[in-house]
């Protein structure tokens, strides 16, 4: 089990190093009036997750560097709506795939394969939500990333 979590941590400390390294590009894009305003680190882990293990997005290709993000005026209501991966088709797929990236020997790559592999975009994507929805709490708690409140 020791080697798992050394691989999987391993990956996460990746996804932290690309999280800094595109926040950094972002802040001085932002600095040099190349963009508005900043991404939330949500948007920027989704899409750091999706490149790294070749997740395509469900709405079709990105770009590679996040788009900018224009914050809202007014506080958006909370979607009552919850996400793809517990809808009743989609949670016993994205809750194996997530047992692939915690059993012995799993990774967040492997089940991004696996995910991949199934040709469900539905699948897919509800897999990548599961994934970033599972590391926000994990990155804020080691001060990757900021709680948006």
């Amino acid at each position: 089990m020791l080697e798992n979590q050394t691989e999987l941590e391993t990956e996460i400390q990746a996804i932290e190093e690309d999280l800094a390294s595109k926040r950094a590009r972002l802040e001085e894009q932002k600095r040099t009036g190349e963009v508005s305003e900043i991404a939330q680190d949500r948007e920027i882990l989704r899409r750091t997750i999706g490149e790294k293990f070749n997740i395509p997005s469900a709405s079709g290709p990105e770009e590679v560097e996040p788009i900018p993000e224009v914050k809202p005026q007014t506080k958006q209501p909370v979607s009552s709506e919850p996400p793809s991966y517990l809808s009743q088709e989609l949670r016993d797929v994205v809750q194996k795939l997530v047992e692939t990236v915690f059993k012995e020997r799993g990774s967040i790559a492997k089940a991004a394969r696996e995910a991949i592999g199934l040709n469900n975009p539905a699948a897919l994507d509800a897999f990548h939500d599961a994934i970033v929805d599972g590391l926000i709490p994990e990155l804020i708690k080691r001060g990757k990333i900021r709680e948006v409140k």
